[in-house]
């Protein structure tokens, strides 16, 4: 087995801020997020309590619910905005991008051309 890979610091810290600041119960969290069928709410104790790490679809659902990047609620040495929700609009980003298939093939190990396991390259671009 490798090593745990290392927790944010601050993680539970601000786990308990958004949800505290956005006015909500633990219930509430979890209903507004819509991960009710991925966790009980009591478990949001435990990662306000740094007691579990959330998955990152639950991390995912903090950073929306609260307006703000993943990676304000991820990184110890960014604070969470003043007022929440903030102003970070995932909604808007997802609008902007688009699937687009590359047009040439690679195979499962990554190589071009053409073998045995082609596989369909996708990537997103602005619009």
């Amino acid at each position: 087995m490798g090593n745990a890979r290392p927790r944010p610091r601050r993680l539970a810290e601000k786990l308990l801020q958004i949800r505290r600041r956005l006015g909500l119960s633990q219930q509430q969290l979890v209903k507004q997020m819509d991960v009710a069928r991925l966790i009980h709410y009591t478990n949001i104790s435990k990662y306000e309590l740094d007691k579990n790490e959330p998955p990152l679809i639950i991390l995912l659902g903090y950073a929306k619910l609260a307006q703000v990047h993943v990676e304000v609620i991820i990184d110890d040495e960014i604070d969470l905005p003043g007022k929440l929700p903030g102003t970070f609009n995932y909604q808007a980003i997802f609008a902007q991008s688009s699937i687009v298939v590359l047009g040439e093939e690679a195979t499962s190990d990554g190589n071009s051309g053409q073998t045995d396991a082609p596989v369909t390259m996708l990537a997103t671009r602005s619009i």
